[in-house]
């Protein structure tokens, strides 16, 4: 029973601390990187044929250097409904950076 308890004891703080502390410490940045297309609805929609397609575009932030060739991703959607904000807003590349620098690959999207 001791050495059981050891052993999970031991396990436990041998652990992986990727994805839980920043272990990076610099990002890469690829920026606007086109994902599709939608209607830019103006202020006063009234008909659809008001409406000019824009490209949607996301920033991708990757830990620089790392060697894992699989890893998770978390997507970042600003706030706005979709009609107001965008990618760039201080609080969503914070985020972005502080999980790459963590290993996660983020994406921003606008």
């Amino acid at each position: 029973m001791r050495l059981m308890l050891l052993l999970l004891v031991l396990s436990i703080l041998s652990a992986d601390v990727r994805y839980l502390d920043e272990v990076f410490e610099s990002v890469q940045k690829i920026e606007d990187v086109v994902y599709g297309n939608a209607p830019d609805l103006p202020f006063w929609f009234w008909v659809e044929s008001n409406t000019v397609d824009i490209d949607l575009d996301m920033d991708i932030y990757q830990p620089e250097g790392d060697t894992l060739a699989n890893r998770p991703v978390i997507i970042f959607v600003h706030t706005g409904a979709f009609f107001s904000g965008h990618n760039e807003l201080d609080d969503v590349v914070d985020l972005s950076i502080s999980a790459a620098k963590r290993g996660y690959v983020a994406v921003s999207i606008s």
